[in-house]
């Protein structure tokens, strides 16, 4: 993929070579095809890449799902301008009180199961700056292994916010499966944290790291995510 092309222009350029090397008798499946556009797409795909590689089964995921994907992405990373006026949400915010940001797409998740409010928790939230800080020169998805519970995110461009962050975490709503209390076709982890009912308190930050990345961590007190229980009621639809 070039600098500055759309997905909507590579596909279309990507899918013609190979129909022409199937017109030469070289027959790609659309494995190959999916693979070879993973490994080239640029930089600022980087994030959903590494999402869907460790989401999905990319052996028989199609090349209509793969575009749809890519470009549900790109549209919203368009759209990030407009965002950061309603959710802006940048390194030492927190103290000013910008944490609330954090807070109301939290408990959106979370009053659509019933699940009630959190807080904004200063002490929490200076736990998640001290170890963000410490994720600068790396942007490693490393979690702190700490005493509270912990959703991580990177955005490989400059331009990914918190709300971005908390965003792709929510997105994963339609993968928990509340019945079995299971995540099905892909992770869903931060989102079941996100919503455990005795997670009250939050705290987060977002920090720059290498290559104009920016790395955010969200930390919950007390933590979720125990084996064996589920992170709202059943009567809970």
């Amino acid at each position: 993929m070039k600098v500055g092309e759309s997905v909507n222009e590579y596909f279309p350029r990507t899918l013609g070579i190979a129909n022409k090397m199937k017109l030469n008798g070289e027959n790609k499946q659309d494995v190959e095809v999916v693979g070879k556009i993973l490994r080239s797409m640029i930089p600022k795909f980087d994030y959903i890449v590494c999402s869907i590689e460790a989401s999905k089964d990319t052996t028989i995921l199609t090349i209509n799902e793969l575009q749809s994907s890519l470009l549900e992405h790109e549209q919203h990373m368009s759209s990030h301008v407009e965002e950061d006026h309603a959710l802006n949400i940048t390194h030492g915010e927190q103290s000013r009180g910008r944490g609330q940001d954090y807070l109301a797409l939290h408990n959106r998740a979370r009053a659509q199961v019933g699940v009630g409010p959190m807080q904004w928790s200063n002490t929490v939230a200076a736990y998640a700056q001290a170890y963000a800080e410490k994720r600068k020169g790396d942007c490693a998805m490393i979690h702190s292994t700490g005493p509270y519970g912990e959703n991580i995110a990177a955005g490989y461009y400059p331009e990914f916010t918190g709300a971005d962050a908390v965003k792709l975490w929510a997105n994963e709503k339609p993968l928990y499966d509340h019945a079995s209390n299971k995540c099905v076709g892909g992770e869903c982890g931060h989102y079941t944290q996100m919503v455990w009912r005795s997670s009250v308190r939050l705290g987060c930050a977002r920090v720059p790291c290498k290559a104009n990345s920016q790395f955010v961590v969200c930390n919950y007190d007390p933590p979720g995510n125990y084996i064996g229980e589920k992170p709202y009621d059943s009567l809970v639809v």
